[in-house]
């Protein structure tokens, strides 16, 4: 496959700029799991609630942890692959100049990878999605259990309680990718 990352980023992905309130950005975090920050036009890094959580500070280019991001020359199956050894779902996509091009997600890949699977015989598309279905589906059932248990338990300290926060809404991002990706191709077999 001769896909790189930039056939698959998001473009109009939500920015601060570093000298923008932290207000400004835990409003984008309203609706977003993070947002990217932009120092002079350049990919600075990134922020979450959590680094807003921990830093507490006025400015968002103060709260930001320095984080990976992937380039748009990056080769698709290659983009992928580091999302999975990194565990994460996202990454900030940069060009060759380090400006921001967009965010390079798990969503956006799989969808287009399915996409182009149209010249695989339908039994095996629906096998392998199959099988994608049941080994993701079945651990996010686990982390929602584990989520569920530490939430009843009324003995977290507020910190505790955002990271809690944080994983259930990551975990249901996940989800929803995961439906959406799987009632999209799975209704065409």
């Amino acid at each position: 496959m001769d896909a790189k990352v930039s056939d698959v980023v998001i473009t109009n992905y939500p920015t601060v700029l570093y000298l923008d309130s932290v207000k400004k950005a835990q409003k984008i975090l309203e609706a977003n799991s993070f947002v990217v920050v932009l120092k002079d036009s350049k990919y600075f890094g990134l922020l979450t609630h959590k680094d807003i959580a921990l830093r507490k500070r006025v400015l968002s280019g103060d709260c930001v942890k320095e984080r990976k991001f992937i380039r748009t020359d990056t080769d698709l199956l290659d983009g992928i692959e580091t999302l999975f050894n990194n565990n994460i779902r996202a990454l900030p996509c940069i060009d060759s100049l380090n400006s921001f091009r967009g965010v390079f997600t798990i969503e956006n890949s799989l969808l287009f990878l399915c996409s182009n699977m149209e010249s695989i015989n339908p039994q095996k598309k629906g096998d392998s999605l199959h099988e994608i279905s049941h080994f993701t589906n079945n651990p996010l059932q686990i982390i929602f259990s584990a989520l569920n248990i530490l939430n009843t338990t009324g003995q977290l300290s507020e910190q505790q309680q955002i990271v809690v926060r944080e994983a259930e809404a990551a975990a249901q991002d996940l989800h929803r990718m995961i439906s959406s990706v799987f009632l999209k191709y799975f209704s065409q077999l």
